[in-house]
């Protein structure tokens, strides 16, 4: 159950929705399900949305916005981008109104007065000011499947589960007086069980009917700032409440009847509904990385391609539709490719053998799909990605902007992943982050698009280089034979963070540990040459012997337990397990080992990351350390404690002034000490102050 009210509740009874008896009976249906009271009491007919708004308006001195009207705005994607969609989804609100100038962002939520929320917010989209509007928890839920998740229909699927919740909660409200009737050993008219169930099948019935047909709203970005008066016209506002008698059950489910009452057009063929593309995407992700298991350096290619490429689809501000093209294209672009070499843009360019088997090869995943009816879109950008910016590839020789984006897209990410990843590239060996990207510089205008390879890199290189400012990249050995058991477990990893090296056994491990620095080990206890709990032994007796070390394993029992925590395992896991749950637990305590992570040092070029960035990177982070920097023969320092700058020094000048002489560097290099702590505060200004005079500054001498 989320966070009650009870001053709230008070005033909806005092207002004569329902008896305290009766709000036991919500309580108690809510601590069996994970949603605010507000929304239960809706669905269980105790008050309509429009009263229950209207009062949660005047309580909280707050605007709303109801279903109906949220369900017909449109909203600008650079909005979505504010509030990310794991954080709405679970703090359940909505960004709903940004203004640029004042740098405040409107959301929707169920309790505008959670301070906890609003903070968590401010944070997340780093703005100046939060404002909260009130809408209705399932309004809101309906509102994050729509536009983070494209689903045109999430508002209709809401509205007929509202009424089927609420025709069920009828029927347990009933059964709930029932009981306490009998308790009492009184007489109640209960309608029976059997015309409850006509009901609920006549809703069901009815609600799947249902067509809302709505015009959408202006998109809700404000450029210069916007009057009341204009929010007014989408925000339902705050009137005035004016207590009604709670309506009865009855009265309630023939509303909901009445309302979800549409009859589609005689002689019209029933609409089937697709599943979700979202959905699609989930299980590509899923089948492809089991069928990457047994491929080398290459497994997982395709998975980790498709998160490059999303990223890259959201920096260039595609549409979902498009980006999700692109994703699908991403995780398929291998499908029974089956060869000696790896078909890249840049191998198929250089190589003739690779050239040849791409010839051959390049049309077998739109082949292999071509029952699943695969997006148009999609296959047009398997087609092409082995084109070539300047015209000289195939299958069509296109050129420049002629080639599809999407594939323009793969031609760039396909390269970067396997020169990152695949020790048989044609460098053979793995390179690094930024030797990647000057390798697709050299070949923009020839074989990728300049343009696109430049976004490209401000993505990989300024992502790489704040999860290592932030310290959230963890590195962990997943040891387990089992490539099942690892593969989901795997990408639950991965969307937190982690860059996941997989053993099947557990010969050389001490090796592996050794070729690179992990933060953590998850290990099964059945493996070969040796078990489980005989390598914890070795790796403790090692040079690596205080590294993390988590059992994730089929043997349970407590002598089994004992021995993992007695040899210092941190933790014992038995399966089977929720991927995700273990990935949390894993995060968790590499949160709390994070002092060891930290005495590694971090260094980058101002290329890469401006100063401004670091800063601002440190201080929503609140990192402690020292930044030094180097730009040509000049050297200074920024201080920082729990991410506020508190001394800085560059040449002969000191604190603030050498802080916004520093701000002024276009090229050099920097390096981050974690280990350093700072004797005093000489700069009392916060950071976010220092930026702003700093820009300041740089703009009146550029004038």
């Amino acid at each position: 159950m989320r966070r009650l009210n009870s001053d709230l509740l008070e005033g909806l009874i005092s207002a004569g929705f329902f008896s305290k008896q009766e709000l036991q009976a919500v309580l108690k249906v809510a601590g069996r399900r994970d949603h605010y009271v507000e929304e239960l009491l809706i669905n269980m007919g105790y008050v309509e949305e429009a009263d229950l708004l209207n009062f949660q308006a005047n309580f909280y001195r707050a605007q709303f916005i109801s279903s109906q009207k949220l369900s017909t705005v449109a909203v600008d994607k650079a909005l979505l981008k504010l509030v990310p969609q794991k954080l709405a989804e679970r703090l359940i609100v909505f960004p709903i109104l940004f203004s640029q100038p004042k740098q405040s962002l409107t959301i929707l939520t169920v309790q505008p007065d959670d301070l906890d929320i609003i903070k968590e917010v401010q944070f997340a989209a780093r703005v100046h000011d939060v404002k909260a509007l009130i809408a209705r928890e399932s309004a809101i839920q309906a509102a994050i499947s729509k536009h983070y998740y494209g689903k045109e229909n999430a508002f209709n699927e809401g509205t007929m589960q509202l009424s089927y919740k609420r025709a069920l909660a009828d029927q347990e409200k009933q059964v709930e007086r029932f009981e306490r009737a009998i308790e009492r050993k009184s007489s109640v008219s209960v309608p029976p069980i059997s015309s409850r169930d006509d009901s609920l099948d006549m809703v069901l019935e009815r609600s799947q009917q249902s067509v809302a047909h709505r015009t959408a709203e202006p998109a809700l970005i404000e450029e210069d700032g916007s009057s009341d008066a204009e929010t007014n016209s989408w925000i339902e506002g705050r009137s005035r409440f004016s207590p009604s008698v709670a309506q009865s059950q009855r009265a309630s489910a023939q509303r909901a009847m009445t309302t979800s009452r549409s009859e589609p057009a005689s002689g019209s063929a029933p609409k089937i509904e697709s599943i979700a593309f979202q959905d699609y995407l989930e299980t590509l992700k899923i089948f492809v990385a089991l069928l990457e298991n047994n491929r080398g350096d290459l497994r997982g290619h395709s998975i980790l391609m498709a998160r490059i490429c999303q990223r890259l689809c959201e920096r260039i501000d595609l549409s979902v539709t498009e980006s999700n093209h692109v994703i699908a294209a991403a995780y398929l672009h291998d499908i029974g490719k089956v060869s000696a070499y790896h078909l890249t843009a840049l191998n198929v360019a250089q190589f003739d053998g690779h050239k040849n088997q791409a010839n051959n090869a390049y049309l077998k995943p739109v082949r292999f799909l071509e029952s699943a009816r695969l997006p148009v879109a999609t296959k047009t950008i398997l087609e092409h990605m082995y084109e070539r910016f300047d015209g000289m590839g195939f299958p069509d020789r296109l050129s420049g902007k002629d080639i599809p984006l999407g594939a323009r897209v793969m031609a760039i990410v396909d390269t970067y992943t396997d020169l990152t990843v695949h020790e048989r590239n044609p460098y053979r060996k793995k390179l690094t982050p930024v030797e990647a990207c000057e390798v697709l510089t050299r070949f923009s205008n020839t074989i990728f698009d300049p343009s696109l390879v430049d976004v490209f890199k401000l993505v990989v290189l300024g992502d790489d280089l704040r999860a290592r400012l932030l310290a959230i990249k963890w590195r962990a050995l997943l040891i387990d034979p089992d490539p099942e058991e690892t593969t989901v477990l795997e990408l639950s990893l991965l969307e937190r963070g982690f860059d996941v090296t997989i053993a099947r056994n557990s010969s050389d491990i001490e090796t592996i540990l050794g070729r690179a620095e992990y933060d953590l080990v998850i290990c099964e206890v059945d493996l070969a040459p040796v078990d489980g709990f005989t390598l914890l032994q070795k790796i403790r007796a090692g040079k690596t012997g205080d590294i993390p070390f988590v059992f994730l394993t089929k043997r349970s029992g407590s002598d089994m337990v004992k021995r993992g925590f007695e040899l210092g395992a941190l933790d014992y896991i038995t399966k089977p397990t929720s991927p995700d749950v273990v990935a949390l637990k894993l995060s968790q305590i590499l949160e709390g080992a994070s002092r060891k992570r930290e005495h590694r040092g971090v260094s980058g070029s101002l290329e890469e990351m401006n100063l401004s960035d670091v800063v601002q990177v440190l201080f929503h982070g609140r990192k402690s350390g020292k930044l030094m920097i180097v730009s040509g023969s000049k050297r200074g320092e920024v201080h920082f404690s729990e991410g506020q700058v508190v001394d800085a020094i560059f040449g002969d000048k000191e604190r603030e002034e050498a802080f916004y002489e520093m701000l002024c560097l276009a090229s050099g290099s920097f390096e981050l000490d974690f280990n350093f702590r700072p004797a005093e505060r000489r700069i009392r200004v916060s950071p976010e102050s220092l930026l702003l005079e700093g820009m300041r500054r740089l703009d009146e001498a550029g004038r």
